[in-house]
């Protein structure tokens, strides 16, 4: 859980950034300007950096441990269910939908394509979801 918990924060959390999108640079900055210079000291802003990190890491493990405790098991065969029939056909629509997103806005096909497409996107989850998939006889 502590590597997975981790990698997840280096991949899509910012790693030792208090945001994805706020460097910690430019908050001990401002830390620096209105509080202490002494923010500015790289061994400060080395034990900084690795108690945000740590943090994160520590709140992740508290959620897949508070998620582990609180949803009861599946058994295989459901998880076999909900990733075949509904996990798979979800990620192939994801996978189309940027796709075709990012040709769109790449050949500058306007605003009005994009919006056909998101809205196809809807009405095909719509439809896929809908209906019932087939129960097996065994």
């Amino acid at each position: 859980m502590m590597i997975g918990s981790g990698v997840f924060i280096l991949l899509f959390l910012g790693g030792w950034n208090p945001l994805p999108f706020l460097p910690l640079a430019s908050v001990l900055g401002w830390l620096a300007a209105h509080v202490s210079p002494l923010f500015l000291d790289p061994i400060v802003m080395g034990l900084i950096s690795i108690g945000v990190f740590m943090g994160k890491v520590v709140f992740f493990i508290f959620l897949f441990m508070w998620v582990r405790w609180t949803v009861p098991r599946f058994r295989y065969d459901q998880v076999m269910k909900l990733g075949w029939q509904k996990l798979l056909p979800l990620a192939i629509g994801n996978l189309l939908f940027y796709a075709l997103a990012i040709a769109i806005l790449q050949l500058g096909l306007g605003w009005l394509a994009l919006a056909g497409l998101v809205a196809a996107t809807f009405a095909a989850l719509a439809i896929a979801f809908k209906f019932p998939q087939h129960q097996s006889l065994s």
